[in-house]
Parts: C-alpha cells; structure tokens; sequence
C-alpha cells in the first residue's frame, strides 16, 4: 500500500511539473514571437532609414553637381568676356 501511495504521490508531482513546464513553454514561445515581431519591424525601419538617406544623398548631389555647372559657366562667361 505504502509504494501505491508513494507512486500516486509522485506521480501527481511529475504531473504538476508538465504542467507548469508546459505554460513556461508557452510563454517563451509568445515572448519569442514578440520578439521575432521587434526585430522585424527594427529591420524595416533600417531598411526605410537607408532608403531615406540614398535619396538624400542623391538629391544633395544633384544639386551640388548644378552649382557646379552654373559656376562652371559663369566662369567662362567671364574669360570670354573679356576676349
């Protein structure tokens, strides 16, 4: 009677012990899942923050490249001017 006992005894603790173990599994895997959710939208927001620089960037250089011609040809304008 006493190892009945004993096995009933444990075995509700083996038990009580999936239990908890079996939550805990599904917390992690939210927790993973918001995480996976956090650095997805970490990813998008570089991929944005690239973009937006490269057009800057480009549109800088579009009108750097102009001030370069116009000064280009205001200085020929001025060597021909005084031809």
């Amino acid at each position: 009677m006493l190892i009945e006992e004993a096995s009933e005894f444990y075995k509700e603790r083996v038990k009580s012990s999936f239990e908890s173990l079996t939550e805990n599994k599904l917390v992690i895997q939210q927790m993973e899942q918001q995480q996976k959710q956090s650095i997805s939208g970490v990813q998008e927001a570089s991929r944005n923050l690239q973009s937006q620089i490269t057009s800057q960037f480009a549109e800088l250089h579009q009108i750097l490249t102009e001030k370069e011609q116009r000064l280009l040809r205001d200085i020929w304008k001025e060597e021909n001017k005084n031809w």
